[in-house]
């Protein structure tokens, strides 16, 4: 039985060549340097949706000062659609 299975230990051994298990190897690499470069990159675009969001909070602030602002002057513009500070 021992004879048997380094038999097939050889077999196999012999079919993935070093050739082979060098590409097995590389591809291996290759896809945890893409998953970490990923992981990465959803990072960045979770800190840039969080900025975007701070930004799109401060305009509509400002807008409605700026809207109180020319209320206070006297300046009053006519609303357009999507004009909405609120």
């Amino acid at each position: 039985m021992t004879t048997k299975v380094f038999q097939h230990y050889d077999n196999t051994n012999n079919e993935f060549t070093p050739e082979l298990q060098e590409k097995y190897k590389y591809l291996k690499m290759s896809i945890k340097d893409q998953k970490e470069e990923n992981a990465n990159l959803m990072k960045q675009i979770e800190y840039l949706n969080q900025e975007i969001s701070v930004i799109f909070e401060n305009m509509n602030k400002l807008g409605f000062r700026l809207e109180t602002v020319e209320k206070t002057a006297g300046f009053e513009r006519p609303q357009e659609d999507g004009d909405d500070y609120n």
